[in-house]
């Protein structure tokens, strides 16, 4: 039940930050309807961006994505 209740949040968290980056919705709203503090929204777009920094980082050099 709990890994059940941890997946949800976890999909929850990554379509709140996705709706805040594609402009879907502000910092202000996701604050006002789930009570998020902006400060525990700001950690995951820094957390999302190292992520996409390290995942772009373990492509090799030369390699295109047409050739995947």
């Amino acid at each position: 039940m709990e890994e059940e209740f941890a997946g949800l949040a976890a999909k929850r968290t990554a379509g709140l930050a996705t709706d805040v980056i594609q402009g879907k919705t502000t910092i202000a709203e996701v604050d006002r309807s789930f009570y998020i503090s902006p400060c525990e929204i700001e950690e995951w777009g820094n957390e999302g961006l190292k992520k996409m920094v390290n995942a772009l980082r373990a492509i090799p050099l030369g390699v295109t994505f047409s050739s995947w």
